[in-house]
């Protein structure tokens, strides 16, 4: 091996200094692409990964500060839809609680109801839905009033059939039989 290093000095001392100089920038163009490739390079690419990685996560807590920024708002739409929400009791409960307010909406606008049948609840995905058929007389107005109070109610009442005759032709009374619903949610014990 030292004949071998000798022989590399006898040779390299034998070297012009254009040929030397040649032989040092080919030394140094070996050694950066070296550290280039050793130290640089995993240096960078780990750099760019860490990045990615930290605009990733700050794309996430953006996104989760705005839905956190929007808990105040829901929690204060949710307190105001809480006044329709209606607590599940038993059926026989909720179904006579619908025939009473049905009533009373019936009697402020001074509406005659000739009978009131109450049908099965249906069972939604999250509420039931009760039902109770009404047939009734009443003027024009009265009528109209009666409708309104029930779409306006606070109990979350709807009318989902409705028909209207006239009484006679004598009369200015009308016939109706309409189909109302009420919504209660299932489960929901907290509400009033």
């Amino acid at each position: 091996m030292i004949k071998q290093v000798q022989v590399l000095m006898q040779a390299f001392s034998k070297m012009s200094k254009r040929e030397k100089a040649v032989l040092y920038g080919a030394a140094a163009v070996v050694a950066l692409a070296f550290l280039d490739r050793a130290i640089v390079g995993p240096i960078v690419s780990r750099t760019q990964a860490l990045d990615r990685e930290i605009s990733d996560k700050r794309s996430a807590i953006e996104r989760d500060l705005k839905i956190l920024a929007q808990k105040d708002s829901i929690g204060l739409r949710m307190a105001a839809y809480r006044a329709f929400s209606v607590q599940e009791k038993t059926p026989e409960e909720d179904t006579s609680a619908l025939l009473k307010e049905v009533e009373t909406l019936a009697s402020k606008s001074s509406v005659y109801l000739a009978d009131m049948k109450p049908q099965e609840p249906k069972q939604e995905q999250e509420f039931k839905k009760y039902l109770v058929n009404v047939n009734g007389e009443a003027a024009f107005d009265k009528l109209i009033e009666f409708l309104y109070n029930i779409e306006s109610s606070k109990k979350v009442l709807k009318i989902e059939k409705f028909t209207l005759s006239v009484k006679s032709k004598k009369e200015s009374a009308l016939k109706f039989s309409l189909t109302i619903s009420k919504v209660v949610l299932v489960g929901d014990k907290n509400n009033k």
